[in-house]
Parts: structure tokens; C-alpha cells; sequence
């Protein structure tokens, strides 16, 4: 409500005010609401996730095909084709949570591997509060009918009565991840391109959108826009792309202050091996083997023979564990009755390979390993005989424990584990037989070991990661470790044996080399003991980093998934002849880079930017971040009586709010009303913590914005001058009456000036409490009010101007994005009803031009519609709306207990403090200054929430300062922790005590204190929800 003259004399003259909080809340409600409402960067703020830059530019730029602005219903049908590791499954998050906000969708469908149905699920429920109920194994009924939020397994394609099911239902949103195993032809994309129908909102994601086949390509694109016809020019392709499509890159992305968010990863390193006489009497025989009995598949013909020497030769490659049991399979297996190997059963080899089907791919290796070129009893004998020698090598350096490949990787951990005691680990290796022997062999080595295999279930393989990441030293993991999962807590990845694929070489390190690694990785590699293996890698290996450094990380990615696992077997099949392995892998890399720059031009590589996110905002820093909405939260709790918070562990709080109905419009923001079920929660507010994540959206937050909205206050604040602050809502529309942007805004009006104040500087004024003994001059502030109330338009144009300039600029950069993009796609339109009308008229079919012009006009037209409602649109108005709430600036002299001698007590004793926090910021400055590091005193602005700007050209520090004459109580305050929230590492606090007795002393330096002293510190959410440290904890300091 507004409160109006009549109703502020009323309750002044019956010296009636409501508590300062109630004003603090319903200020920082209309902040909080609005900022959610319109700015970009705080929206982000529904979710249990610390934003990044990238990730609200993706989120814009979604949101923006909805068309807020043109006022045409609009879809988001968007290819998000992200580098490998930049979180796409949040971006996702961000754009279907806000939909659910806004009541643009109720039905959600997921379709991934299966592999990443949990994941979906647990981050989805973790991060914005979603339950997805996962479909897979048997159903009963219509599960996809009966459940609005649904998870599916890609090949459910596969099971017809599913599929006709899910066909039968119509979806709000549907996401499709790992989008590029979705290629026209194959049953995957039959069931895509017949869902895309069926959904209004179509997200496809996918790190490797292009395999090197334009027609793949193209037909993801056709999946987005049904409409979308053949390219006849590429420069129109890539522009009508461009609204549909974002990709940005590993090596560009930054945090909101300008730093790389991934860590350096060092060259990877190859561990020599030197094998005993014995282990290289084994592996020549071994080799020998493989190249008579390949010789002799060629000559007879047999290509099933050739997959299973190289299937044989990868396994020994491995291990000798796996070499030998693999050699005893093959040997059992040519004794039994023959089993022909059929083309089909090659070919989904060859397929479970390329799509790293881990169960499928090792029971055909079962199968196939058998096949032999033996055509007589004889020859079958013979190679009988030879695999028995090999058997008989391998067996007898496992019972004499001879294997220097693993004596190597044992010295390796220790001396990890001794030179880096808290790093984790994770060890590669493409076959479950030698990852059975490190398991059984590390453990004996006194390592806690857990192990994640494509055959273990979703919820055990998770098991094992929690295992890993609290208690295991080691991970061993097959290709599959790691899908699903997030591994980035580790940092040190050791191939026990390298994959010839440069793809699933670079997807095991995208494992821990993604977003949220804090360390350096190392990537350590093992020589094989073949040398035509060694060969061969050397040269990969030397390839991908030639190509990372001329073209960057991301192009090896893109490279890899064109790679396929046939023309890998080609490369096998070379090395065993007699031509040159290492020229055909020169030769495949050299013909992939050809590729990739010819599909370059279908790449729109968003170049981020990381101005063009906080141009979103005013003010970056005024954001809302996880720390407002746990001061707003707490605050309110505290000072309502139904409200039950308690305090838990692990920053943890039990939050028990009844039934609420709150019916109280709110006429300066389209909220402050609505129906509250009752709400029991363990809830969070440090996205890092487990809990329910308290958030904007969240329905206790919202209950606790709508209710302090619904409150307008009449307070007092202490002040040394008297006067009146009035808090109105400036609001602005565009040219169609459209609301686009408003903020709250404090006009304070004293005796010597008036000013317009910061709104965050609310939790930092303070008020009279219960004392009865204040002296209210009630004409005096009638008079404020009416004098204040003339004319605020003037008082704030100053402001006001400002504030037109930034909406202004924002909103025709929003406009013309979205007229750009829709102009794009009617002329993408026009140009393809030109070019149909051409080939209708080279066949004659001049009969079909009429309705082909009338389409034409029919577009061009409604371009020039919309071209008049975007111009339209452009113009600004404004409008102040209040005041909402109104506080009277009251002096100490006004209480009837003030005396002269008390109140000279109490400057005396702020100008003692002044003096102590002078003589600390110089000792601070003084230090800074023997670090190599230029200090800015910026005390003055206090709302910067610090007192010293450091900086040297290696790092900047945000350094705040508390000073003690003795030793006391640290207080920080609310705006103080808030900035530390923000900023983070960067952000220090200095104590400095003891200053009377030694003025030399050293500070106390405390690196991001928000962490540091979380479980420290005591928050006080009365008035100004400060923070109390009793004294210094005993925790490392920072030493420079």
C-alpha cells in the first residue's frame, strides 16, 4: 500500500511507529522482488548454484526468444553446444526453473543416455529444487502421462510400447542431452524429430554438435525449426544460426572479476617402463602372433579375425592380468564348436565403441575373440599350440609377481601420496580385467580403493563417487567412469593404458578438467610395451597438443568425435602390414582439421564477453546473491512469532512456517498476495551445503517477500540531524505501457542537504529499539513530510536521469537483439519462397508462384509490423510510485535521558575509536606497502564494504580492517560479510590489536573470510544481522 499524510499524522500523534526492521524489510523486499523481476543477474539467483557469467549470458539469451519485448508469443528452441565442462546441465536448469516461475510450463521432459538419468535427477532436485520422477525398466499404465516431470532414457526408442506411449503425450519443454548422438536415419532421431512436434520449448545439448557431416548437423538445426530448409549461401546459414545456436569456449570464460575459472593443466607426462627379459619374451611373442595370424585373416579374407587380434592385442596392451585371461578365452574358445561371426555383429561392435557402450561392447568381445582364420584341424592345432606358449609366459610372470607396469604405477601413487597427501586420484584403463588386478593389487598396497565400471548401477556408481571423494585414496575407473557423475574434486588422472581415440583419451580428462576444479591437473600416461602401440600413441599424442596449441582445447573435442572407432581398427590393421601407421595417423588428423575448418563456418562461437554480462545490471555489485536472501530470510524469522527457524548443523536451519494466506496487494509491484501451504524444511542457504536450498522462487522466500511487502512501516532511525527518509519505487515502461525496470529508491531529507541513499545502507542504520523516552516533535516532521512530498520528482532527477540512461540503453539493446533475430528468421523465410519460386519456375510450374508471392508479401508485411512495434517500443516513460514506507530522522538530544556529559562521553569515545582505526590503517597501508602491493584507503565509501583497495600485478585485495586498542569482540557488518560473500579469495580481513602497547604490531590476515569464519562467527539478525567473532579462532593465517 501507499501511505499517505493523513495516516503518518495519525500515527505520529499517537506516537505509534512500527520497528525499524519492519521498514528494513519491506525496503529489501522490494529490492529483492524487483532485481529478481528485471535484472538478469540476479535472476539466476533460483538456483543452487554460484553463478557465472557465461551462464547468465545463456540464460539471456534463451529467455530473450520468448520475445518479451515484440510482444509475439515466442519459443526457446535453442542449440546449447558449450564446451565440454561449462555446466550446460545449470543453463538448462536456469531457463526451465524461470518458466516454472513464471507459469510458462508444467510439463518437462528429459531425454539422456541412461547412464545420465540420476545425475539429471540429483541435480535438478539439488540445484533448483525440482523432483523428477526417472522412467526405466517395466511400466504399468502411462507413467509419462501420470507425471509432469520426467526423465527418460534415449533408447527407449527401442521398446515399442514405450515409445508409443510417449508419443501419445504432449510436453511444456523438452531437453534432449548428448543431442549429437541423434543423427537423421537412426531411431534416436526418429523419436527427436517426433517429439520437437510435440513441445513448444526444445533445448538440444550437446559439447560436439557437428561430426564432421553437414547433413547430421543440419539435422539438429531442422529438430529446432521444422521450417528450416536447405542452406543456398553459408553467410545466410551462419546468420540465421546465430539466434539459435550458442557455443563459447573453455580457454574464454572468466568468474565476474575477470579471472580464468580453470586451473592450469600441466603437459602430460609419459611413464618409460623398462620390462624385464621375461615381459619382453611375452610381448614379442604376443606381437608375433597377432601379425602371422593377421597376414593370414587378409589373405583369407576374414574381417571378424582381424577385430579379434585386435581386440587381443589391445587387451595384452593393458595388462598382462588381462592378456592372459583374454589369450585362455580365445584358446577355450577355438576348441568349441564354431560360431560364425557375422557383419551385423561387427558393426555393433564398431558402434558400441563410438558410443562408449561399455556392457554391450565387452560381451561382444566375448564373442568375437574366438574367431580364427583356421581352416583345417592342422592350422587349428598349430595356433592352439602357439597360444599355449603365450599362456604359459604370461601365467608365470603373474605367479612370480613380474610386472613392472604396475611396480611403476605403485611408486607413482606413493610418491604422489606422499608429495601431494590431499590430492585425489583417479586411474584409467579400458578393460575390467585389469582393473579387477589393480584393484585387488592396490589394496593389498594398503590403499582404500572404490571402482566405477559401466556395469554398475546409477545409484552404486554415485555410492562409489561419495566414497572416493570422502574417504578412498584411489578411483579406478573404466571408460565409464565419471558418466553422470562429478569427479572434479580429483586432479590427478594416470592412463594405465592410453586408448588410440584422441576422443576418449580427452573425455577421461574432462572428467576432473571441467568447471569447479580448484587445482592444477597432472595427466600421467603409460608406454606401452609394444612398440608399434608406442609409435602410434607418440604420434597422437604429439598431434593433439599441436592442434591445442595453434587452434585451442575445444578443437580437439570436435576433432575427436569425428574420429570413429573404424577408422581407429584401420590404423590397426596398417601397423600390422607393411605400411605406416604412424603416416595414416598423421594423414586421418590431417584430413579432420580440413574438415573442421569446411564446418567452421557453421560454428557460432559466441566470443564472451564478460562486459556485455554486467552491462545487464546498474550496478553488478547490487546484485542479489545467496548472502541477501539469507539476511532478508533470517531477519524476517526472527521478528515473526508464528515463524519457527532454528539453527542446525552444518549451516543448516530448521524452518517450520504454517499455513500463511497474505492478501495484501501491493500497488507498486505486481506481488504481496497468495496462499502458503504449510512449509517444514532443512534448509540452506551456501549453495555448496546439502539441504534445501533457500532461493528466489523457493516458497518460503517468496512467503517472506510477499509478507514484508504487505507491511508497510512508519519508523525512526537515530541520525545526528533530523529530517525524513521516504522510500518510493521509480518505476519505467516502454512505448506499449510494458513495465521493464524499477527499483526502490530512498529520498532522505535533513536539515542541511537532501540525498537519495543506497538501499543496502538500510542494515546499517539503527533505531531507538523499546526506549519510551523519545521526544517526537510531531509539527516539526508533518511539516518534513509535507515540504518532502511537494515536489520529489526534482529533488531526485538527478538520479532519476541516471537511472533513464542505463533502462534506456538496456532496453534498445534488448530490442535490437530481438528484432535482429526475428528479421533474421522472416528473411532466412523470404529467401527460401525466392528460391522455391525459382525452381518452380525452371520446371514450369508457374501455376504454384501465385500462392509462392503471396507468401512472400504475407512476411514482408508482418516484418514492417513488427519493425513499427520494436520502434515503438523504444520509448521511455516513468513513473514515481509512494512513498512505501516513511522514517523519521530523529537526534539523541530528542531522548528525554540525554544530558550534555553523556552525550560529550560518547563523542569522546567515537573520536578514541577513530584514532585506533586510523593508526591500524596505517599499519595495514605500511604493511601492504613491504609486500609489493599499492594500498587505496576507500574507507570513506563505506558502502564498498571494505576499507582498503591493494593491488600489484599479480593480485588485487579487498582488505578490511578492524583495530583494537586491546583486544574485543570483532564485529562485521552486514555489508561488510556481504561484500566478503561476493568477493570471495579476494576479499581480507586485517585485525590489528594491541595497538597501545605496540604501535609496530603486525596484522592478523584472514583470506576470504566468508568460508574461513562461517562456523566461527555468531549472526545476529535483530536489526542489522551483523556478525560477532568473540575473538581470533585458532586457524591458519595467511602469512603474506
Amino acid at each position: 500500500m501507499t501511505l499517505t499524510a493523513e495516516k503518518f499524522q495519525e500515527q505520529i500523534r499517537a506516537q505509534q511507529f512500527d520497528p525499524l526492521t519492519n521498514f528494513k524489510l519491506n525496503v529489501d523486499a522490494y529490492r529483492i522482488h524487483l532485481k529478481h523481476k528485471f535484472d538478469p543477474v540476479s535472476a539466476v539467483s533460483i538456483g543452487k548454484i554460484d553463478p557465472l557469467p557465461h551462464q547468465i549470458e545463456a540464460f539471456v539469451k534463451m529467455m530473450a526468444m520468448l520475445r518479451p519485448s515484440s510482444g509475439i508469443p515466442g519459443r526457446i528452441r535453442m542449440l546449447l553446444a558449450d564446451d565440454v565442462g561449462l555446466g550446460k546441465t545449470v543453463m538448462v536448469g536456469l531457463v526451465m526453473k524461470e518458466l516454472l516461475l513464471r507459469n510458462k510450463i508444467q510439463r518437462v521432459l528429459v531425454i539422456c543416455p541412461s547412464g545420465l538419468q540420476i545425475q539429471w535427477h540429483d541435480e535438478l532436485k539439488e540445484k533448483f529444487n525440482e523432483d523428477f520422477t526417472v522412467i526405466k525398466g517395466s511400466i504399468e499404465g502411462n507413467p509419462y502421462a501420470e507425471n509432469d516431470r520426467v526423465i527418460i532414457s534415449v533408447d527407449t526408442v527401442r521398446n515399442e510400447e514405450k515409445t508409443n506411449l510417449l508419443l501419445s503425450t504432449k510436453w511444456n519443454m523438452v531437453i534432449f542431452d548428448e543431442a549429437h548422438k541423434l543423427k537423421p536415419g537412426n531411431l534416436r532421431y526418429g523419436l527427436a524429430e517426433k517429439i520437437s512436434t510435440k513441445t513448444d520449448h526444445l533445448i538440444l545439448a550437446s559439447a560436439t554438435p557437428h561430426d564432421g557431416k553437414v547433413e547430421n548437423f543440419l539435422g539438429l538445426v531442422k529438430l529446432i525449426d521444422q521450417e528450416m530448409e536447405n542452406a543456398h549461401d553459408n553467410g545466410e546459414l551462419k546468420q540465421y544460426l546465430e539466434p539459435l545456436m550458442i557455443r563459447r569456449l573453455k580457454e574464454d570464460i572468466v568468474n565476474f572479476r575477470g579471472k580464468k575459472i580453470f586451473p592450469e593443466r600441466s603437459k602430460p607426462k609419459t611413464l618409460q617402463v623398462e620390462y624385464s627379459p621375461e615381459e619382453l619374451e611375452f610381448y614379442n611373442g604376443v606381437e608375433d602372433y597377432v601379425r602371422t595370424y593377421y597376414q593370414k585373416a587378409e589373405i583369407g579374407g576374414f574381417s571378424s579375425v582381424v577385430l579379434a587380434l585386435y581386440i587381443l592385442h589391445r587387451r595384452v596392451s593393458s595388462s598382462i592380468q588381462a592378456g592372459v585371461i583374454s589369450l585362455r578365452k580365445r584358446r577355450l574358445n577355438l576348441l568349441r564348436p564354431y560360431t560364425e561371426i557375422t557383419e551385423k555383429s561387427e558393426a555393433d561392435y564398431i558402434c558400441y565403441l563410438d558410443e562408449g557402450d561399455e556392457q554391450r561392447r565387452e560381451k561382444a568381445e566375448e564373442e568375437i575373440i574366438s574367431a580364427t582364420a583356421a581352416l583345417t584341424e592342422e592350422e587349428l592345432r598349430i595356433e592352439c599350440e602357439a597360444l599355449d606358449k603365450l599362456i604359459e609366459q604370461g601365467q608365470a610372470l603373474l605367479d612370480n609377481a613380474q610386472d613392472r607396469k604396475f611396480q611403476q604405477l605403485k611408486l607413482l601413487v606413493n610418491t604422489i601420496r606422499t608429495e601431494h597427501p590431499k590430492d585425489k586420484i583417479i586411474i584409467f584403463t579400458e578393460f575390467t580385467d585389469t582393473l579387477d588386478f589393480l584393484e585387488k593389487e592396490l589394496i593389498k598396497e594398503n590403499f582404500l580403493v572404490t571402482k566405477i565400471t559401466g556395469g554398475l548401477s546409477p545409484e552404486l556408481k554415485k555410492q562409489n563417487s561419495l566414497i572416493f571423494e570422502k574417504r578412498a585414496d584411489i578411483l579406478l575407473g573404466t571408460e565409464a567412469a565419471g558418466e553422470g557423475l562429478n569427479l572434479q574434486f580429483a586432479n590427478i588422472a594416470i592412463n594405465y593404458e592410453l586408448p588410440w581415440n584422441p576422443n576418449r583419451l580427452e573425455q577421461r580428462i574432462g572428467r576432473i578438467y571441467r568447471y569447479g576444479q580448484k587445482k592444477e591437473v597432472y595427466i600421467y600416461n603409460f608406454k606401452t610395451a609394444f612398440p608399434i602401440d608406442e609409435a602410434v600413441l607418440q604420434k597422437i599424442l604429439e598431434k593433439m597438443e599441436n592442434i591445442r596449441a595453434i587452434y585451442g582445447s575445444n578443437t580437439i573435442d570436435v576433432i575427436g568425435s569425428m574420429i570413429s572407432e573404424k577408422e581407429i581398427l584401420e590404423i590397426f590393421r596398417i601397423s600390422q602390414g607393411a605400411g605406416s601407421a604412424v603416416d595414416k595417423v598423421d594423414q586421418l588428423f590431417t584430413e579432420k582439421l580440413k574438415v573442421f575448418d569446411e564446418i567452421e563456418q557453421y560454428f557460432i562461437k559466441d566470443s564472451f564477453n564478460l562486459v556485455n554480462v554486467t552491462s545487464l545490471s546498474p550496478d553488478i555489485s547490487r546484485c542479489i546473491y545467496n548472502f541477501d536472501i539469507e539476511r532478508f530470510f533470517l531477519t524476517w524469522a526472527e521478528n515473526n512469532l508464528e515463524v519457527d527457524v532454528q539453527p542446525s548443523r552444518d549451516s543448516q536451519y530448521l524452518v517450520h512456517i504454517p499455513c500463511k494466506t497474505i492478501d495484501s496487494p501491493v500497488i507498486c509491484a505486481d506481488c504481496g498476495s497468495g496462499k502458503y501451504d504449510d512449509i517444514f524444511i532443512n534448509g540452506v542457504f551456501d549453495p555448496d551445503k546439502k539441504g534445501t536450498y533457500l532461493s528466489l522462487g523457493h516458497p518460503a522466500v517468496s512467503c517472506a517477500i510477499d509478507d514484508s511487502l504487505s507491511k508497510c512501516a512508519c519508523t525512526i532511525i537515530q541520525a545526528p540531524e533530523k529530517g525524513i527518509v521516504l522510500v518510493y519505487i521509480i518505476r519505467f515502461f516502454d512505448g506499449h505501457g510494458r513495465e521493464i525496470y524499477a527499483e526502490p529508491v530512498l529520498l532522505c531529507e535533513n536539515e542541511s542537504q537532501k540525498t537519495v541513499l543506497d538501499p543496502l545502507k538500510i542494515w546499517e542504520v539503527k533505531g531507538y529499539g523499546q526506549d519510551t523516552s523519545i521526544n517526537i516533535e510531531s509539527e516539526y516532521y508533518i511539516k518534513c513530510l509535507e515540504d518532502a512530498l511537494i515536489d520529489p520528482d526534482f529533488v531526485l532527477r538527478d538520479y532519476i536521469n541516471e537511472m533513464e540512461s542505463f533502462v534506456r540503453d538496456k532496453n534498445e539493446k534488448d530490442l535490437a537483439r530481438e528484432y535482429g533475430f526475428i528479421y533474421t528468421e522472416y528473411n532466412w523465410k523470404i529467401r527460401n519462397q525466392q528460391f522455391k519460386k525459382e525452381e518452380y519456375r525452371q520446371k514450369g510450374l508457374d501455376y504454384l508462384i501465385e500462392n509462392v508471392d503471396k507468401r512472400i508479401s504475407t512476411l514482408r508485411q508482418e516484418i514492417k509490423e513488427l519493425y513499427k512495434e520494436n520502434q515503438k517500443a523504444k520509448n521511455i516513460s516513468w513513473k514515481l510510485c509512494g512513498p512505501v514506507n516513511i522514517a523519521l530522522l530523529v537526534t539523541p538530544q530528542s531522548q528525554t535521558s540525554w544530558n550534555p556529559e553523556t552525550e560529550q562521553a560518547r563523542i569522546n569515545l567515537e573520536k578514541l575509536k577513530k584514532e585506533i582505526e586510523l593508526k591500524g590503517m596505517k599499519i595495514v597501508c605500511r604493511y601492504e606497502k613491504e609486500h609489493s602491493r599499492i594500498p587505496e584507503d576507500v574507507s570513506k565509501e563505506t558502502v564498498r564494504g571494505y576499507d582498503i583497495l591493494s593491488q600489484s600485478k599479480k593480485e588485487k585485495r579487498y582488505i578490511e580492517v578492524k583495530s583494537f586498542s586491546t583486544t574485543n569482540p570483532i564485529q562485521i557488518s552486514s555489508n561488510e560479510w556481504r561484500v566478503a560473500s561476493q568477493l570471495r579469495e579476494d576479499y581480507y580481513l586485517y585485525v590489528v590489536e594491541n595497538i597501545s602497547k605496540d604501535p609496530n604490531t603486525f596484522p592478523v590476515i584472514i583470506a576470504d573470510p566468508y568460508f574461513n569464519l562461517e562456523k566461527y562467527v555468531k549472526k545476529v539478525p535483530i536489526e542489522d544481522y551483523k556478525m560477532v567473532l568473540d575473538k581470533l579462532p585458532d586457524i591458519e593465517y595467511s602469512k603474506s
